[in-house]
């Protein structure tokens, strides 16, 4: 969020040149990933940052990332919809991103846990079900 609100007020302030939007939409995204992977690494490899393991060890993540799969599979569809049912023109501003994203990022998550309790639970459940208890299944596995 706050890599969000710098880039924000970097664009608002300075008006910067061509050549700088173009040098940071081309590199962004590999800076980014680069920059997680290194976290990633650090925290589980090197054992670094002890307040951060912490934090992201934490029980209270888990919902989080067992939802994680079902969000990215809606929310693509739920954002195409949402776009699509726009009756007028919008005017793009930092308040309504903000607001829209909020809307998105709660309905997605909704539609995510009906997802994950209606259709991920039971598959998952059915197949531990049928590799317990298929020997044909255990060989080709």
């Amino acid at each position: 969020m706050s890599a969000f609100i710098l880039t924000q007020v970097y664009y608002e302030l300075l008006k910067p040149q061509r050549f700088a939007v173009a040098f940071y939409e081309a590199t962004h995204r590999i800076v980014a990933v680069i920059f997680f992977g290194w976290v990633i690494f650090a925290f589980h490899n090197l054992r670094s940052g002890t307040v951060f393991r912490w934090l992201f060890s934490h029980p209270l993540w888990q919902p989080i990332a067992r939802l994680s799969l079902s969000i990215y599979l809606v929310h693509d569809i739920y954002i195409i919809m949402s776009v699509t049912n726009l009756k007028s023109l919008a005017y793009f501003d930092i308040s309504w991103f903000l607001h829209i994203v909020a809307g998105d990022l709660i309905i997605s998550t909704i539609l995510a846990s009906l997802l994950f309790l209606f259709i991920e639970v039971p598959s998952g459940k059915l197949l531990n079900h049928f590799l317990n208890h298929c020997p044909i299944l255990i060989l080709i596995s």
